[in-house]
């Protein structure tokens, strides 16, 4: 029997592969209340469908600023909630510790041995080799930490009916998006115990591995008509505290006319709002506008 100090020194190495600040979907903006209803309610069902299921990989692509960011961060939490996510990473392009591959490749590896014991223990004895510590490029520290553990632990049987979910937020801001992208592709055709809900926007780079994984699903985000929502964002900001809330007449009655202009795009909407709010007056709305 395992002693608790032998269980603790390798949770210590585990967590020693968690090297980002702050790349979790835990106070990132969740969508507001009643929006993007379909679209959840499409990753929710995907995410509560049998692991023999085929599609181990759901990727959510959009133009930027039309909220993929809220709707991986609203996912994320809902499986959180109900313990069925093996964790999420928010790539940013202007953190260095949530752009670089290397740092990614550390948390898909802690995530996957949530899920799985034989892959968790192939995975610590990895890290105790002393190799593990040596200077490996992108590729050699994948291998060595993901691929070679899950190549010993593939045909080991999770006695689960419902696989845990990682959740990839933005990787089209990772630094090497093309060898994420074939990294994720890899993972979802070997480790059955696992889905991966991954967002980003529609590049070549990552379509093109993503591609080569025959257990995906792919749906496009700026389809979906979003024009409700953005009614509904607008209103939260007209109601008495929102940001808006002095000009609540004057916007209320060319409501239609933010709607249109935003063309479904939520960062639109909000970068307008905040300008508004920091002049404080009509002149900026009617600037807006163009009236």
């Amino acid at each position: 029997e395992r002693s608790k100090q032998e269980n603790a020194e390798d949770m210590a190495l585990l967590t020693k592969l968690l090297t980002a600040n702050d790349s979790s979907h835990r106070g990132k903006s969740t969508c507001i209340a009643d929006t993007r209803v379909k679209i959840l309610s499409e990753l929710a069902a995907w995410a509560d469908s049998s692991v023999s299921d085929v599609n181990r990989l759901f990727w959510l692509y959009g133009v930027a600023g039309c909220g993929k960011s809220a709707v991986a961060a609203s996912i994320s939490q809902n499986l959180d909630d109900q313990e069925r996510l093996a964790g999420s990473f928010f790539c940013k392009r202007e953190e260095e510790d949530r752009r670089a591959p290397r740092h990614l490749v550390g948390y898909l590896a802690y995530f996957l041995a949530k899920g799985h014991s034989v892959f968790k223990q192939k995975l610590i004895c990895a890290l105790k080799d002393p190799e593990s510590s040596g200077n490996k490029n992108d590729q050699a520290y994948f291998d060595f930490i993901i691929r070679k553990p899950l190549s010993l632990s593939k045909s080991v049987q999770v006695a689960t009916e419902t696989s845990l979910v990682i959740v990839i937020d933005a990787l089209d801001e990772c630094s090497d998006s093309e060898f994420a992208a074939r990294c994720l592709a890899y993972i979802c055709g070997v480790a059955s115990w696992v889905k991966i809900i991954v967002t980003s926007r529609d590049l070549p780079e990552i379509r093109t591995p993503l591609e080569t994984c025959a257990h995906r699903r792919v749906y496009s985000l700026f389809d979906d008509d979003a024009r409700d929502d953005i009614r509904k964002f607008l209103d939260l900001e007209l109601e008495p505290g929102g940001r808006l809330a002095t000009f609540r007449e004057f916007i209320q009655e060319r409501k239609e006319m933010f709607v249109d202009f935003s063309q479904g795009l939520f960062i639109w909407l909000d970068t307008v709002i905040a300008f508004i709010a920091s002049e404080g007056s009509l002149d900026a709305v009617e600037a807006i506008l163009g009236q």
